[in-house]
């Protein structure tokens, strides 16, 4: 058994990377159930690779669906274009084409002008958590921790983000892996 600090998932807490050997004549499972974390007597969260998931598109949603004002989130089209061209044709909640909308005010397009810079902007800023949500999921199908079969002399892990105390402290992490139990701590 190894465990070792990573900083890949830093932003969603302590990352550790766990891997073991199966020594044992026959595979055996392992995963995110086989790890456990306290401090202080009290239990930690550990996150592995669908909690990871799940987190990373929750932050781009929230944030895909604060710039569009909208609730259709749509992160699989989030994209530059894509949103540079939803912005641009829909200004103060008038698609473009529709009629009887009032499109240039009294002060000559200024606030049309404006608002066209401002999604602009935001149409970039929505790029970059897209990207940043696609690598983020890349990190996590390689190298986060998912259950798994474990052949004979082989070895198996991945990483785990585990949610520290606020107050800081030692963090006790303990790994069940074919009938054996091991515990590291550390200073969170």
């Amino acid at each position: 058994m190894s465990v070792r600090a990573d900083n890949r998932f830093s932003e969603f807490g302590a990352s550790v990377i766990v891997a073991v050997h199966n020594k044992s004549p026959g595979a055996a499972e392992f995963g995110p159930q086989n790890i456990t974390a306290t401090s202080n007597g009290q239990s930690l969260k550990v996150l592995a690779a669908s909690e990871l998931d799940a987190q990373v598109k929750a932050q781009a949603r929230g944030y895909i669906r604060a710039t569009t004002r909208s609730e259709d989130v749509g992160i699989e089209t989030a994209t530059e274009t894509f949103n540079r061209d939803y912005r641009f044709n829909n200004y103060g909640g008038c698609p473009a084409g529709q009629g009887n909308c009032q499109v240039f005010s009294d002060d000559g397009g200024s606030i049309y002008r404006q608002d066209r810079i401002d999604r602009e902007y935001e149409a970039g800023n929505v790029a970059i958590v897209a990207r940043q949500l696609q690598s983020n999921q890349a990190l996590i199908a390689q190298k986060a921790l998912r259950p798994a079969t474990v052949p004979p002399e082989q070895i198996a892990g991945g990483v785990v983000v585990i949610d520290p105390p606020k107050s800081g402290g030692r963090v006790d992490l303990t790994v069940t892996f074919n009938g054996q139990t091991h515990t590291f701590s550390f200073n969170a």
